[in-house]
């Protein structure tokens, strides 16, 4: 199949020109065999964008697949194998490789997003897609590409795009689990720091590798202190990020915006509050003996008790005094949002410029002032928004200069 190459190598926009300045943005997007899309292209221009159609058209495929144009598991987090266009499962075709110019790559794509960004009036080209495994039981592998050239993480993609986004699944943030907080905050800091995906990877691999050692039980100690090295020093390193983090975000959530509240935000969590009273390389030094002391009750339990997976954010509304869990669902949402926009200001403040704001179904989710200081706010920032709704009318009276799409059966119409 001819699309997969296309995506990643489409000479049309592999040069460096010249665009509008200070904005960053998605001009042009191209997606095959992602999703229900078997092939899609689409260029823009750098203002809002809207995509209307009813539920299940493919709407929120199109933000899925720009959130892959940064470092991590994209807007929904799904298995990178359950992103294949989902006929090619009775096809038997043989794809092609991403670039037949360069060395050739033995395994070929299942899937592949590109994505044409100018910032600062400059082009780049940045791709990623997932190669087709030769063998039954090899790990897929996820690749990059940034101006036709291969990259070795994924971190490469967030040094030209960032993008924060609020989907419908983020409503109940606050009521569960923690995980998804920890989630939600290792995306914020990676938009300042790309680096962190890497951090959190290692840590996370590293971490089940400990746990599967100690549960067979005779296990070589010298592994097992390497994998808990580092644990230790990506563990601490990531704690210390996230901790930054919401240090710098406190600046700005705890003053109201518009109609969105203040709020107050902290870490908890073992390695935090030892952060708070000691140096980094004394907690390292804390955290390599827990690890090494807990090695018995952890091969008991199947799991490390102790970590920065185990850590939380914890959100106050700051008029109320009540956490974010307590609050009602209405204003849970205005909270996420306001620490949201901070997120995309404190960006715009340390890398002078704003991330592609990616907002699904956000009209049908907020009453018409909380949409409409969005939207204005939006359009304040100077971001690029790409929005999706079943009702035009519900972005129209944003005094945008929109762009809308319709969407139908995972097809693409510019309307008018």
């Amino acid at each position: 199949m001819e699309c997969v190459k296309e995506v990643l190598n489409d000479n049309s926009f592999c040069k460096t020109s010249l665009a509008s300045f200070g904005t960053l943005f998605v001009e042009k997007l191209n997606l095959s065999n992602f999703r229900c899309y078997e092939k899609l292209s689409v260029k823009v221009d750098k203002g809002p964008v809207v995509l209307t159609g009813p539920n299940g058209s493919g709407k929120t495929n199109i933000l899925e697949a720009i959130s892959y144009l940064v470092p991590g598991r994209g807007l929904r987090g799904a298995k990178y194998t359950d992103l294949t266009f989902t006929s090619l499962s009775a096809k038997s075709e043989v794809f092609q490789p991403m670039n037949e110019v360069q060395t050739i790559i033995d395994n070929p794509l299942k899937w592949a997003i590109s994505g044409k960004i100018c910032y600062n009036g400059l082009f780049t080209d940045i791709g990623t897609g997932l190669e087709q495994t030769s063998e039954v039981n090899q790990k897929a592998r996820r690749v990059v590409k940034i101006d036709g050239k291969n990259c070795g993480t994924q971190s490469a993609l967030g040094h030209h795009l960032s993008a924060l986004w609020l989907t419908p699944s983020m409503d109940r943030i606050f009521a569960e689990g923690a995980a998804g907080r920890r989630r939600f905050v290792d995306r914020l800091v990676i938009g300042l720091d790309p680096e962190h995906a890497a951090r959190v990877t290692e840590y996370e691999s590293c971490m089940r590798g400990r746990n599967k050692l100690l549960k067979e039980g005779a296990y070589n100690k010298e592994w097992l202190s390497s994998l808990e090295e580092t644990m230790v020093t990506s563990g601490v390193a990531l704690t210390a990020s996230r901790m930054g983090m919401i240090e710098k975000l406190n600046k700005i959530t705890r003053e109201q915006y518009g109609v969105f509240p203040a709020a107050e935000l902290g870490m908890t969590g073992k390695l935090e509050g030892w952060l708070f009273d000691v140096p980094a390389i004394e907690v390292e030094d804390k955290y390599r003996a827990s690890l090494l002391d807990s090695r018995q009750y952890d091969c008991h339990s199947g799991v490390t008790d102790l970590g920065p997976h185990k850590s939380d954010l914890a959100v106050l509304h700051r008029e109320s005094g009540m956490g974010a869990s307590k609050c009602s669902t209405g204003e849970q949402k205005a909270l996420l949002i306001r620490i949201i926009l901070a997120a995309a200001n404190l960006q715009h403040e340390e890398k002078s410029r704003m991330p592609v704001m990616l907002l699904d179904e956000v009209g049908a989710h907020l009453d018409k002032s909380r949409r409409s200081e969005l939207f204005s706010i939006i359009g304040d920032m100077g971001a690029q928004a790409w929005m999706t709704g079943t009702d035009r009318s519900l972005f129209e009276d944003s005094g945008f200069d929109t762009q809308y799409f319709n969407v139908f059966n995972s097809t693409l119409t510019e309307a008018s």
